[in-house]
C-alpha cells in the first residue's frame, strides 16, 4: 500500500498480472491431434467459412458444451479461455459490448452474438452487481477502447501518482448528485465531502488498487486518512456464464456481424499452438489432455473423474468377467451435467472407510456415458462401466470384495481387489470411489466413479 496527499483528486494504479516466463509444454497427444484442436477453434468461433469438424473435433465440441454446471468456477474459466483463444488466435473479434452499462443491485448476465449467417455464434456475458456499498449512487462500467501499448491510458491525479491502462478495459465509476471532473477517478471518500462517504467497488472487480490520502477538510479533521479505491475490468475477465453456442435465435442484447478475416489454416495452427504453450489457458490445456485420452488426467470441470493409468486396451479386455455392453445401458437419462437421475443408486455396496477403517455404505450409481474415437466409453458410474467393461455378477461380487480391501489415494480412493488370472494374463479388481462432492452443484456424491479388472501382467507359464 502506498501513501499519497491529495485534495479532490484520485490515485488509481493497475494491478499488473505478471506470467511466469515458462510456458506450457503441450502433451505428445495432444501435440498429435492438433489439427483437430484447430477444427474446435474454428468451429466455436465467428468465421463464415471453417474446415470441417471431424470426429474427435465433434466430441470435443460435445465435451466443451456439455450443458450443466456452467455456474461452477473451473466450468466458467473452460468457457472464458476458450473465447479468449478464439480472440488470441484471430478467429473472433474481443468483446466489445456498448460505451457503458448500468448496473444494477445484483449481478446479471447479456447475450453476445458473433458472426452472421449459418456459422453465426451465441454466448452470455456475465456484468457484476453494482457495490452495496451507497447502492443508491449511479454505477456503471464505461469502455475505455482506445487504450494501448503504444497510445496509453493515463489514470490518477495529475499532481500525485499516475498509472497507465495499455488494453482496452471496462472501468467502474459511480455518481452521487454531481458529475465528477476527474473522469475514471472514483474512491471512497472525496475532499470536498462533508461525510466523507462513497461506494467501494464491486466485491467481484478482477483489479482494485487502494491507496490512503489525507485531506484538510474530511470530516473537519486535517489529519483525516482514508482509503481510496479504483476498480476496472479487462475484456478477458468478464465472465463466460455459458460456452460459446450454435446461435438457434437466442436473445441478444449485442450482436458483433463482422468477424475479423480468417488468417488462414496454417496460421491460424501456429498462432493455437503458441497461444496454448503460453501460461493463459490452464483449464484449457488440462480438458484438452482429459479428452484427448493422457493417462491419470482429470477432467477439471468434474474432477472425480479422471482417464485410467496407461494400459493396453487389448490386455485389459483380457480381465473383463463379462463381455461389456458397448453401447449405453439407458440413453434415457440426459447426460446434462449434475442431473438429479444420475445420482440415483444401481447397486449398493459396503466400503473400508478410508480413515476409520469401518464399513459405510457406498452405491454404484447410474452416472453417464459417451462413446468417443480416442478413448471408446467415457463417463462415470454404471452406465460408464457396463458400456466399458460389463457389469454381470461376477463384477458385483468382485467390486463387493475389493471394496472390503484398505484404500489409498491416487486422484481418488482406490480399491484393489485379490489377483486373479485369466486369459493368460494376472488381473486385479479396480474401484475408483469419490466418497465426497466436488462441486456444490451435485446432487450427491458420485461415490463408485468407475470398477473393472485392471491387467497387471503376463501370467506365469
Amino acid at each position: 500500500m502506498r501513501i499519497a496527499t491529495f485534495v479532490g483528486s484520485v490515485l488509481v494504479v493497475l494491478a499488473v498480472l505478471t506470467s511466469s516466463a515458462q510456458g506450457h509444454t503441450l502433451h505428445p497427444k495432444v501435440e498429435a491431434e492438433l489439427d483437430k484442436v484447430v477444427e474446435l477453434n474454428y468451429r466455436g468461433s465467428a468465421q463464415p467459412v471453417q474446415p470441417a469438424c471431424g470426429a474427435v473435433c465433434q466430441e470435443l465440441r460435445a465435451a466443451e458444451t456439455r450443458p450443466g454446471g456452467w455456474s461452477t468456477p473451473a466450468a466458467e474459466q473452460l468457457s472464458r479461455e476458450s473465447r479468449t483463444l478464439r480472440v488470441g488466435t484471430g478467429l473472433s473479434n474481443p468483446l466489445r459490448l456498448a460505451t457503458s452499462f448500468w448496473l444494477a443491485a445484483t449481478a446479471f448476465d447479456v447475450g453476445y452474438l458473433i458472426g452472421s449467417g449459418v456459422n453465426a455464434k451465441f454466448l452470455r456475458v456475465g456484468l457484476p452487481a453494482k457495490s452495496p456499498d451507497l447502492s443508491a449512487a449511479p454505477q456503471r462500467l464505461i469502455y475505455a477502447d482506445s487504450c494501448s501499448p503504444s497510445s496509453p491510458c493515463p489514470i490518477g491525479s495529475i499532481y500525485h501518482d499516475q498509472t497507465t491502462i495499455t488494453q482496452p478495459a471496462y472501468i467502474w465509476h459511480w455518481d452521487a448528485a454531481w458529475d465528477s471532473p476527474y473522469g475514471a477517478n472514483w474512491w471512497d471518500w472525496r475532499s470536498n465531502d462533508s461525510d466523507c462517504q462513497h461506494p467501494s467497488p464491486p466485491p467481484d472487480a478482477p483489479n482494485v488498487f487502494e491507496t490512503v490520502a489525507s485531506s484538510s477538510t474530511c470530516l473537519g479533521d486535517p489529519d483525516h486518512a482514508g482509503t481510496t479505491t479504483s476498480a476496472w475490468w479487462y475484456l478477458d475477465d468478464l465472465p463466460a456464464t455459458s460456452p460459446v453456442q450454435d446461435y438457434a435465435g437466442q436473445p441478444s442484447d449485442f450482436q458483433d456481424w463482422w468477424p475479423p478475416a480468417d488468417p488462414g489454416l496454417s496460421t491460424t495452427t501456429t498462432r493455437t499452438r503458441t497461444e496454448l504453450e503460453s501460461n493463459r489457458y490452464p483449464v484449457l490445456n488440462e480438458k484438452l489432455e482429459y479428452e484427448l485420452g493422457v493417462p491419470e488426467v482429470c477432467d477439471p470441470v468434474e474432477p472425480d473423474v479422471c482417464n485410467p493409468p496407461e494400459t493396453d486396451r487389448d490386455q485389459e479386455r483380457k480381465c473383463e468377467l463379462g463381455e461389456p455392453d458397448n453401447a449405453d445401458p439407458d440413453d434415457t437419462v440426459s447426460n446434462d451435467q449434475y442431473v438429479a437421475a444420475q445420482y440415483n443408486a444401481v447397486t449398493s455396496f459396503n466400503r473400508r472407510h478410508e480413515t476409520s477403517g469401518q464399513l459405510v455404505p457406498t452405491a454404484l450409481k447410474v452416472g453417464w456415458t459417451r462413446s468417443t474415437t480416442t478413448r471408446g466409453w467415457i463417463g462415470w458410474g454404471w452406465r460408464h462401466v457396463a458400456a466399458r467393461h460389463g457389469w454381470r455378477p461376477s463384477d458385483i461380487a468382485a467390486t463387493a470384495d475389493a471394496l472390503l480391501k484398505t484404500p489409498f489415494e491416487d486422484g481418488g480412493w482406490i480399491y484393489l481387489g485379490d489377483q486373479y488370472e485369466q486369459n493368460g494374463a494376472i488381473c486385479q479388481r479396480r474401484v475408483v470411489v469419490s466418497p465426497t462432492k466436488t462441486v456444490d452443484d451435485e446432487p450427491s456424491a458420485k461415490e463408485i466413479i468407475t470398477s473393472y479388472g485392471s491387467y497387471v501382467g503376463p501370467s506365469t507359464p
